[in-house]
Formats: structure tokens, C-alpha cells, sequence
């Protein structure tokens, strides 16, 4: 009996990188094909996510350390199959500081 195995990774073209906000909650997902059914990785910047092994990747509260580039990784028998990078951008938000009122005085008309 011979067998077929296969993978796939569908890919998306990459979209421009995500700007979030501190506290943001951010949701990748990626999608394979392949027989059998493939198990899935995430990498952040070239380094391996510990416990990231499903097809969704949830950063629960945005900070400075989840910015970067992440990676998901298809793996089957038939091999591997990266997705394109996602980058996520933290933008840091600053509270404001040194308000100015500005006064204008107009005289009453004669």
C-alpha cells in the first residue's frame, strides 16, 4: 500500500506591520493543509515561542517585549513550511505634560 503525504502552508500576502497599542490583545493565526494534518509552531524573530504549538498565537496584553517579527511553522512527515513574517509594532504612548492655556483678550467695540 503506498501512501501520499503532503504539506502545505497558505499563505497570505504580508500585510504592512501591525501597530498596536500597550494592552492590545493580538490575535495571528495561520492556516496549512496537509495529509496528515500538520502541527504548528510560532517563532519571534527567528527564536522558537515555548508553548506556542497551535494554529493560533494570542498575545493576551501587548507590551515592548511582543514587538517583532513572528513566524508560524506548518510541520508534517512530508516537512516544513514557514509563513511569511508579521511584524508587530508597540507604539509607546506617553501621557501629556505641560499643558499651556492660552488667554485672548477682546475689548468690547466703543
Amino acid at each position: 500500500m503506498k501512501r501520499l503525504f503532503y504539506l502545505a502552508l497558505l499563505i497570505s500576502p504580508p500585510l504592512p506591520a501591525a501597530d498596536v497599542l500597550p494592552g492590545s490583545r493580538v490575535i495571528l493565526t495561520a492556516t496549512a493543509e496537509g495529509e496528515p494534518a500538520p502541527t504548528y509552531t510560532w517563532k519571534k524573530d527567528g527564536v522558537l515561542i515555548p508553548g506556542a504549538t497551535s494554529a493560533t498565537y494570542v498575545i493576551a496584553s501587548a507590551g515592548p517585549e511582543h514587538a517583532g517579527s513572528y513566524v508560524a511553522v506548518a510541520t508534517n512527515v512530508a516537512g516544513r513550511a514557514e509563513s511569511a513574517p508579521e511584524v508587530i509594532t508597540v507604539i509607546r504612548t506617553t501621557a501629556p505634560t505641560n499643558p499651556r492655556i492660552t488667554v485672548e483678550v477682546i475689548p468690547p467695540a466703543p
